[in-house]
């Protein structure tokens, strides 16, 4: 027997808040409980319905109100970006090292040189 779980994630970004919906036995009534949910949001979240079955979970619809071409949840880079920059910076001080200086600009250069399009 199939579940569809339903994700909601704020921006459509799959690295930043998120919650769960709720879990139907229907792909058609998951569907409508993630239209529902966008609507609700005002624009904000975006919905993803998987199918679970056994210990695998895919991706059969997704809503998000901004785009007809997105087709998943994706990582904000400018989220990874302030990670990156904050384990590096913790890494330093738990290891009693020097802030690397060098290691932030080439993280912050690849950052300005990625698509951010997303990242609205």
């Amino acid at each position: 027997m199939n579940t569809f779980l339903v994700m909601a994630y704020r921006w459509g970004f799959s690295n930043d808040h998120q919650y769960i919906v709720g879990a139907w036995p229907c792909v058609s009534v998951a569907a409508e409980h993630a239209e529902q949910e966008v609507a609700n949001r005002g624009g904000k979240y975006c919905c993803a319905v998987y199918r679970i079955e056994g210990g695998d979970q895919t991706l059969v619809y997704y809503k998000d109100p901004h785009s007809e071409t997105a087709v998943k949840p994706h990582p904000c880079s400018r989220i990874l970006l302030r990670e990156q920059l904050g384990f590096a910076v913790t890494r330093a001080i738990d290891n009693g090292d020097p802030i690397p200086e060098q290691e932030l600009r080439d993280l912050i250069k690849t950052y300005k040189h990625r698509d951010r399009s997303k990242d609205a």
